[in-house]
């Protein structure tokens, strides 16, 4: 019986910081040996996902000169 993803980080919470990053690293690790068609369908999925948190109002919108801005005063902070 396989556990819900939910059930999966609860699980993950449990464990040690170290225990934690070296679980992110293993599973970023699994990612980065996807197929070509298995990596463009996850974008898919992403940006529909995205796209559909965009247009319910969900996901909010900023335009690019208050993105450069903030990052501009971000790095400006260094």
């Amino acid at each position: 019986m396989s556990m819900s993803v939910a059930e999966i980080h609860e699980q993950i919470r449990n464990l040690s910081v170290d225990e934690r990053a070296e679980l992110a690293q293993k599973i970023l690790t699994d990612l980065d040996d996807l197929s070509p068609e298995e990596n463009e369908r996850i974008w898919l999925d992403e940006s529909e996902r995205r796209l559909e948190a965009m247009k319910s109002g969900e996901l909010p919108l900023v335009d690019a000169q208050t993105v450069f801005a903030k990052a501009d005063a971000l790095l400006n902070e260094r």
